[in-house]
């Protein structure tokens, strides 16, 4: 069995440092604080779409997507992160922002892949035979019940939504700071078929994309500046419905982390 490592968010390069996440408070009540498909797009609609002539500017359009996010109870963000050499992982993590169910899978070559599930304070976990390592001929893709100790305690403070959230809010985000400066720019952009404002930073190594008709951010695309990879984030199922996320009806107890190989 391998330790967890669910990545973070690390949407971009700002200075050499990458963006991860700094907190796990709960979303602010009060703002003032997706990888783009390869299918050929249907040709969007335009109805109702702001003229390219007459832009918001990046502090307020950032602005009214808070807005929008802060009140969101439910979401799928799914994190995608290419290192130099081409080795990438994807994360997806769904459900409830604060409080369960949430979930979690998380794939990468040489880690395989793992799902989390979160409901209540019990987590269950399946792996496939990669991620199980010694222990798969008994536990490959069957649900586990994780005991309560540290390797528990840490695997649901990685799978939580809420840093990721708070990225796009907090005042102090390196983020929120680079999209909403006066350097920032905003432009329309077709992003899967759909015309989206899309806001960029000053040096253009962090991109945002906002829907204009509903106002939330679909897409969030970080490049390294010393070729130290990319981050993608995709933002979607705004307070959608969450109720497959359940307790496996059979599950066998997860071996100690303590005796199994970790990466």
């Amino acid at each position: 069995m391998q330790a967890l490592v669910s990545a973070p968010l690390a949407l971009a390069v700002l200075g050499g440092c990458s963006v991860a996440g700094k907190s796990v408070a709960p979303a602010k009540t009060t703002s003032n604080s997706s990888t783009t498909s390869t299918t050929p797009a249907a040709t969007p609609s335009t109805d109702n779409l702001p003229s390219t002539d007459n832009l918001p500017t990046a502090s307020d359009l950032f602005s009214r997507a808070q807005d929008v996010l802060v009140r969101t109870k439910t979401l799928t963000i799914r994190t995608t992160i290419t290192v130099p050499g081409g080795e990438m992982s994807t994360t997806t993590r769904r459900g409830r922002i604060i409080g369960t169910p949430q979930a979690l899978t998380y794939t990468q070559l040489d880690h395989g892949t793992e799902e989390l599930r979160l409901i209540g304070a019990t987590l269950y976990v399946k792996g496939d035979a990669t991620y199980w390592g010694e222990y798969a001929t008994d536990y490959a893709n069957r649900w586990t019940r994780s005991p309560d100790d540290e390797w528990t305690r840490t695997a649901i403070e990685d799978m939580a939504i809420v840093p990721h959230v708070d990225e796009l809010l907090e005042e102090d985000s390196e983020i929120v700071q680079a999209l909403t400066g006066k350097a920032a720019s905003v432009t329309m952009e077709t992003l899967d078929g759909q015309r989206m404002y899309c806001v960029e930073n000053e040096n253009g190594v962090l991109r945002a994309w906002i829907d204009p008709k509903s106002n939330q951010i679909r897409k969030v695309e970080g490049y390294g500046t010393d070729g130290d990879g990319t981050g993608i984030d995709e933002l979607s199922g705004y307070d959608g419905d969450y109720s497959d996320i359940v307790a496996p009806k059979t599950t066998l107890t997860r071996p100690p982390v303590e005796a199994s190989s970790t990466t």
